[in-house]
């Protein structure tokens, strides 16, 4: 995301900043990092846990 980023501003009448707009595959890009840092943050979470096979898991679970 070291691109240029091209923005506008809609401003309210005291000329206060209220919402922007991006380039649409910049904004796109940037949903996509959001999705990855969470996904990241769920990932080491799980450090550590044993791992079991995937029908144990949903027995557990009660999904089977």
């Amino acid at each position: 995301m070291s691109d240029t980023i091209n923005q506008e501003y809609i401003v309210d009448e005291s000329g206060t900043r209220k919402k922007v707009i991006l380039n649409y595959d910049y904004y796109l890009r940037m949903i996509e990092l959001i999705e990855d840092l969470q996904d990241s943050k769920l990932i080491s979470m799980t450090k550590g846990e044993l791992e079991i096979p995937l029908d144990e898991y949903l027995r557990n679970r009660e999904l089977v």
